[in-house]
């Protein structure tokens, strides 16, 4: 099994994923494989190498059988991180929704679920875009976290183009015109909090306090402007 082993495997720096510690599975990470995999033999085939381009066809629809019958939580429509590749870790990390990155090569039943968790109103979808920690997780927060909450440019360009590959072309347009909205307004700011979509006070709807800062400004400690310059071209483009 293939172990996330510090935040920084994954570039979910301090999300809830990683609540139980190290060594974990996570389902961003296996998503990735899958399709490096699959295009790994995709270039063998076109440089003629069909033995290896057959063993990477098959090790990429294996590690998605393991993705989808292992990591998917059918009950909460989302898949699951495991410590150890065993205990299920207790998240409400945008990760576990990541993998419809996959597109159709997922189960429509699992592309449906994705679908309706993502498009959401108060849960992951605000207003700005798709937030990194769902609005009602009691580990949710806006201040100094990069993906505990912050509505993250890479993030937002992966999973609409996920939804937009897996035929959710109106849901994914949605989403995508929130988070292009906002940067046109706000300029190419790697990670926006929401603070003025909600009431006064800020409480989540999970009954915890959010810690807030300061909207992102120019001197915003997540700046990374080319980062989300592509991103934003990305997503532009096909919506």
């Amino acid at each position: 099994m293939i172990y996330a082993k510090s935040p920084h495997d994954s570039g979910w720096d301090d999300a809830s994923i990683f609540a139980d510690g190290f060594p974990a599975s996570n389902p961003d990470i296996l998503a990735f494989l899958v399709v490096l995999m699959e295009m790994t033999g995709l270039l063998a085939r076109k440089a003629g190498d069909t033995a290896i381009a057959d063993e990477f066809d098959t090790r990429s629809k294996k590690l998605l059988q393991t993705i989808i019958s292992e990591f998917w939580d059918d009950e909460n429509g989302q898949f699951v991180t495991k410590k150890f590749a065993k205990q299920p870790v207790k998240s409400l990390s945008l990760a576990t929704l990541q993998p419809i990155m996959l597109g159709k090569r997922l189960p429509q039943n699992i592309i449906d679920k994705v679908t309706a968790n993502l498009i959401k109103e108060g849960e992951w979808l605000s207003p700005i875009g798709l937030m990194s920690e769902s609005l009602k997780s009691p580990k949710l927060g806006l201040a100094h976290q990069f993906t505990l909450g912050r509505v993250i440019a890479p993030q937002n360009m992966i999973l609409t183009v996920g939804l937009f590959t897996a035929g959710k072309e109106a849901e994914a347009r949605l989403i995508a015109e929130r988070y292009l909205d906002n940067i046109c307004e706000k300029g190419m700011i790697l990670g926006f909090s929401p603070v003025d979509k909600y009431p006064d006070n800020h409480e989540s709807q999970a009954g915890e306090w959010i810690d807030f800062d300061l909207p992102p400004i120019a001197s915003d400690p997540w700046p990374w402007s080319t980062w989300t310059a592509n991103c934003f071209l990305t997503m532009a483009s096909l919506f």
